[in-house]
């Protein structure tokens, strides 16, 4: 059977979904919220996603027939339908086709947070979550050594993801570095080793974190025993028990010349495993129950890992943190 998407044959195409839209709807098309002469029933709360005209398939066979195709997400059984899914066997003597096809998405690549990202001269870290400004403008959030090279890069710069170690291009970056906390040195000590960098195309990434799922977007705070878990691009999903709640850390070599103090930490401990690895750095700790954000990864050892506040660094940056209700909104 060869037919071809002639201008004819695409009128006669329009007339049967015309014509099916009227029986099943009372209209004449689909709209963004589907108009009959009693109610709207609007997009989303119908099975119907679509409609078509070309092949009629059985059990993966295209048959030597033309027919009306309808688009579905689930196959119902006739009784569980409402009134206006029903679907007739025919069209002006036309055969229909009832096709599953579940929820149709972009065939876009969308990146989840807890992956590899770097600034473009740094080995990397990860993706930490997303963050909003006032301006509904969306950023990455990570540490500063992740994103801002350690206080020596300039807003603009190239952020990658993966990151530069793992193969991240250039010439591809995913965001530009906005703003940073700098790491203070020489006995001045500090509360957060943050950064965040804007997205060149804010959907790019979704606000699910890897195998954590959508966070809470209001925070909490940390509380000595608490279950907690994050996703790092190193260790992937971790889980910890919160220990400490202001931890005061002296020590901290970002290179080979230079310490760092940090005051008011949280440290968390892994269950069965370390909780974090190098590489961990920018992941976002949550409750392990509810997904309540509680700190942001920046450092630690095979025994205690240490982490900033979350609250004190959104309200450093002016942001709040995304979750599921953001990408429903």
């Amino acid at each position: 059977m060869l037919v071809s998407a002639t201008t004819e044959c695409l009128q006669q195409a329009r007339k049967y979904k015309d014509e099916l839209a009227n029986k099943i709807f009372g209209i004449r098309a689909f709209r963004s919220g589907i108009q009959t002469q009693k109610q709207t029933i609007p997009l989303g709360k119908t099975q119907i996603v679509g409609f078509g005209y070309g092949a009629k398939v059985v059990n993966g066979k295209i048959l030597d027939r033309i027919c009306v195709r309808v688009y579905v997400r689930e196959k119902l059984l006739n009784s569980d339908l409402s009134r206006w899914e029903k679907i007739p066997s025919e069209v002006n003597g036309l055969p229909t086709d009832v096709i599953k096809v579940g929820e149709i998405l972009p065939m876009q690549h969308r990146t989840l947070c807890g992956v590899s990202v770097g600034h473009y001269q740094v080995t990397g870290g990860t993706l930490g979550c997303l963050v909003q400004c006032d301006r509904n403008q969306r950023y990455i959030l990570s540490n500063n050594h992740v994103l801002a090279h350690i206080n020596q890069a300039n807003n603009g710069d190239a952020i990658l993801e993966p990151s530069l170690l793992e193969g991240g291009d250039i010439n591809h970056p995913i965001a530009r570095l906005t703003d940073f906390e700098p790491i203070q040195w020489q006995g001045q000590s500090n509360t957060m080793d943050a950064a965040i960098a804007k997205l060149i195309e804010e959907q790019d990434v979704d606000t699910k974190i890897c195998e954590v799922g959508y966070v809470q977007e209001t925070p909490m705070l940390a509380e000595i025993e608490r279950r907690v878990c994050k996703y790092g691009s190193t260790t992937g999903l971790t889980q910890g028990i919160v220990e400490g709640l202001s931890e005061d850390v002296f020590d901290i070599w970002y290179d080979n010349n230079r310490r760092a103090s940090f005051q008011e930490q949280i440290a968390i401990r892994g269950v069965c495993s370390s909780f974090s690895e190098p590489g961990d750095s920018g992941s976002l700790i949550v409750d392990e129950e509810t997904k309540q954000p509680i700190a942001l990864l920046f450092a630690g050892s095979s025994d205690i890992t240490f982490a900033n506040p979350i609250s004190p660094i959104l309200q450093r940056f002016n942001v709040r943190i995304l979750g599921q209700a953001s990408e429903e909104n």
